[in-house]
Protein backbone atom coordinates (compact mmCIF):
# COMPACT_ATOMS: atom_id res chain seq x y z
CA UNK A 1 0.00 0.00 0.00
CA UNK A 2 2.68 2.68 0.73
CA UNK A 3 4.22 2.00 -2.46
CA UNK A 4 1.27 2.48 -4.03
CA UNK A 5 0.51 5.64 -2.38
CA UNK A 6 4.43 6.94 -3.12
CA UNK A 7 3.86 5.56 -6.90
CA UNK A 8 0.58 8.04 -7.49
CA UNK A 9 2.06 11.27 -5.21
CA UNK A 10 6.02 11.10 -6.19
CA UNK A 11 5.21 12.37 -10.12
CA UNK A 12 3.01 15.44 -8.97
CA UNK A 13 5.45 16.27 -6.39
CA UNK A 14 8.77 16.07 -8.72
CA UNK A 15 6.83 18.23 -11.52
CA UNK A 16 6.05 20.94 -8.90
CA UNK A 17 9.65 20.39 -6.90
CA UNK A 18 11.35 20.21 -10.44
CA UNK A 19 9.33 22.58 -12.67
CA UNK A 20 8.37 25.66 -10.64
CA UNK A 21 8.65 28.32 -13.67
CA UNK A 22 6.08 30.66 -14.60
CA UNK A 23 3.75 29.12 -17.19
CA UNK A 24 2.76 31.57 -19.72
CA UNK A 25 -0.19 31.11 -21.90
CA UNK A 26 -0.12 32.18 -25.46
CA UNK A 27 -2.07 32.25 -28.16
CA UNK A 28 -1.68 32.81 -32.13
CA UNK A 29 -0.16 37.03 -32.49
CA UNK A 30 -3.53 37.55 -34.90
CA UNK A 31 -5.79 36.26 -32.57
CA UNK A 32 -8.38 38.14 -31.28
CA UNK A 33 -8.44 37.04 -27.48
CA UNK A 34 -6.51 39.58 -25.57
CA UNK A 35 -6.74 38.52 -22.12
CA UNK A 36 -8.06 35.38 -19.91
CA UNK A 37 -8.34 34.32 -16.58
CA UNK A 38 -6.90 31.49 -14.81
CA UNK A 39 -10.32 30.02 -14.06
CA UNK A 40 -11.21 30.64 -18.54
CA UNK A 41 -8.15 28.40 -18.57
CA UNK A 42 -9.05 25.55 -16.48
CA UNK A 43 -12.49 25.82 -17.92
CA UNK A 44 -10.67 25.13 -21.40
CA UNK A 45 -8.66 22.06 -20.53
CA UNK A 46 -11.30 20.16 -18.32
CA UNK A 47 -13.89 20.44 -21.32
CA UNK A 48 -16.50 22.82 -19.19
CA UNK A 49 -16.12 25.52 -21.90
CA UNK A 50 -15.12 26.17 -25.39
CA UNK A 51 -15.15 29.56 -26.00
CA UNK A 52 -13.89 32.64 -24.42
CA UNK A 53 -15.42 36.10 -25.08
CA UNK A 54 -17.79 34.64 -27.68
CA UNK A 55 -14.01 33.53 -29.49
CA UNK A 56 -13.95 29.62 -29.85
CA UNK A 57 -10.71 28.22 -28.54
CA UNK A 58 -9.25 24.57 -29.26
CA UNK A 59 -6.29 24.07 -26.28
CA UNK A 60 -3.53 22.32 -26.90
CA UNK A 61 -1.70 20.06 -24.52
CA UNK A 62 1.65 18.56 -23.76
CA UNK A 63 2.17 14.58 -23.31
CA UNK A 64 0.99 13.65 -20.07
CA UNK A 65 4.59 12.43 -18.58
CA UNK A 66 6.23 15.96 -19.94
CA UNK A 67 6.95 17.83 -16.19
CA UNK A 68 5.58 20.92 -17.90
CA UNK A 69 2.16 19.12 -18.16
CA UNK A 70 2.42 17.52 -14.71
CA UNK A 71 2.97 21.27 -13.16
CA UNK A 72 -0.03 22.99 -15.49
CA UNK A 73 -1.88 20.23 -14.26
CA UNK A 74 -1.36 20.71 -10.66
CA UNK A 75 -1.28 24.66 -10.78
CA UNK A 76 -3.76 25.49 -12.75
CA UNK A 77 -6.16 22.24 -13.13
CA UNK A 78 -5.86 21.04 -9.52
CA UNK A 79 -5.17 17.71 -10.55
CA UNK A 80 -2.63 15.07 -9.64
CA UNK A 81 -1.71 12.75 -12.95
CA UNK A 82 -4.24 10.02 -12.14
CA UNK A 83 -7.20 12.59 -11.08
CA UNK A 84 -6.31 13.79 -14.50
CA UNK A 85 -6.59 10.63 -16.06
CA UNK A 86 -10.13 9.64 -14.16
CA UNK A 87 -11.50 13.09 -14.96
CA UNK A 88 -11.50 12.60 -18.52
CA UNK A 89 -12.10 8.91 -18.95
CA UNK A 90 -15.44 10.01 -17.27
CA UNK A 91 -15.75 12.32 -19.45
CA UNK A 92 -15.40 10.21 -22.28
CA UNK A 93 -17.56 7.16 -21.41
CA UNK A 94 -20.61 9.85 -20.71
CA UNK A 95 -19.71 11.60 -24.34
CA UNK A 96 -19.90 14.85 -22.74
CA UNK A 97 -16.44 16.33 -24.22
CA UNK A 98 -13.36 15.58 -25.43
CA UNK A 99 -9.75 15.98 -23.67
CA UNK A 100 -7.41 18.40 -25.54
CA UNK A 101 -5.28 17.14 -28.01
CA UNK A 102 -1.78 15.81 -26.04
CA UNK A 103 1.02 15.47 -28.43
CA UNK A 104 2.82 18.46 -27.85
CA UNK A 105 6.89 16.91 -26.41
CA UNK A 106 8.50 20.71 -25.99
CA UNK A 107 7.78 24.12 -25.21
CA UNK A 108 9.46 25.08 -28.62
CA UNK A 109 7.13 22.13 -30.64
CA UNK A 110 4.17 24.30 -28.61
CA UNK A 111 5.01 27.53 -29.87
CA UNK A 112 5.16 26.48 -33.04
CA UNK A 113 2.08 24.83 -33.09
CA UNK A 114 0.36 27.62 -31.85
CA UNK A 115 1.71 30.06 -33.85
CA UNK A 116 0.53 28.25 -37.13
CA UNK A 117 -2.78 27.49 -35.88
CA UNK A 118 -5.45 29.91 -35.63
CA UNK A 119 -7.69 29.68 -32.95
CA UNK A 120 -5.39 27.18 -30.52
CA UNK A 121 -4.12 27.85 -26.58
CA UNK A 122 -1.27 26.49 -25.56
CA UNK A 123 1.31 26.70 -22.70
CA UNK A 124 5.00 27.37 -21.98
CA UNK A 125 7.41 27.99 -19.32
CA UNK A 126 9.51 29.96 -21.63
CA UNK A 127 10.78 33.15 -20.55
CA UNK A 128 10.89 35.23 -23.91
CA UNK A 129 8.52 33.57 -27.08
CA UNK A 130 8.66 34.83 -30.70
CA UNK A 131 6.58 37.25 -32.43
CA UNK A 132 4.09 35.23 -34.20
CA UNK A 133 2.83 34.30 -30.50
CA UNK A 134 1.25 36.69 -27.61
CA UNK A 135 1.23 35.77 -23.81
CA UNK A 136 -2.05 36.54 -22.71
CA UNK A 137 -1.92 35.45 -19.23
CA UNK A 138 1.03 34.79 -16.89
CA UNK A 139 0.42 31.99 -13.99
CA UNK A 140 3.22 31.97 -11.09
Amino acid sequence: MRKLVWGLLLPSLLATAVHADPISIVVSADSKLTQITEDDVARLYLGRSSTINDIEVTPIDFKEDTPLALDFHSKVLKKNPLQYQQYWARLLFTGKAKPPVANMDTPEAMVKFISTNKGTLGYTNQKTVPAEVKVILVIE
